[in-house]
């Protein structure tokens, strides 16, 4: 039983990480990097706030990608 806690504990950690370095790839100031972390984010299943229309694309961009 321990060695399954275990191992949520360590995916649990390893989605944290993922997590951190999608949100520091969103703000990249290198357009490729920048570009392909969108591509990750709007294809996170289970969310249905993604996309053009959600808050954190409209309060980074003002709505306009900066790289087109």
């Amino acid at each position: 039983m321990a060695a399954i806690g275990a191992a949520g504990v360590s995916s649990a950690v390893s989605e944290k990480q993922e997590f951190y370095q999608l949100l520091k790839n969103l703000i990249n100031p290198s357009c490729m990097v920048r570009r392909q972390a969108e591509e990750i984010y709007e294809n996170i299943p289970g969310s249905s706030s993604k996309g053009e229309g959600c808050s954190l694309y409209h309060t980074w961009t003002d709505g306009y990608r900066f790289c087109t």
